[in-house]
């Protein structure tokens, strides 16, 4: 699959300044999707993809990042994963909710868990605690 990927610098108060375009070709049977919203993380969309379009065999076929520019900012996360369509597998995607100063009680509890790992961080919303996306293979 190609797909034209571009390289931005920032030159600071909100200036942006494409720096370099080039074509990327994924692995075989690895694919993009992005998910954007001023909303936050829409975890079930985000499973949903997982389970009804890659259904990757481990955690190893998926891949995260996020993009956004702080509190009361658009979310814009990319999920890169392989299409292995394996049978019987599910993940789910839960916004872990972190207190200030609470970063490490929150992700600790991930780091020896070898159906979980940890994705982006999320600056909530006014009102809301920030978050950390945590991935599981339930199945």
């Amino acid at each position: 699959m190609l797909f034209r990927s571009v390289v931005v610098l920032t030159l600071g108060l909100g200036s942006v300044a494409p720096v370099l375009a080039q074509d990327v070709v994924f692995p075989p049977k690895w694919e993009e999707r992005a998910f954007e919203d001023v909303e936050g993380p829409q975890t079930q969309k985000m499973a949903d993809y997982l389970n009804q379009e890659c259904a990757p065999r481990d955690l190893s076929g998926i891949q995260m990042f996020a993009i956004q520019g702080g509190h009361n900012q658009r979310f814009n996360l990319h999920i890169y994963c392989r299409k292995d369509k394996a049978p019987k597998v599910h993940y789910s995607v839960e916004l872990r909710r972190i207190g200030k100063g609470q970063f490490n009680q929150a992700a600790v509890p991930v780091l020896g868990d070898k159906s979980a790992k940890i994705g982006p961080f999320y600056f909530g919303n006014s009102g809301e605690q920030d978050g950390m996306l945590i991935l599981r293979k339930d199945k």
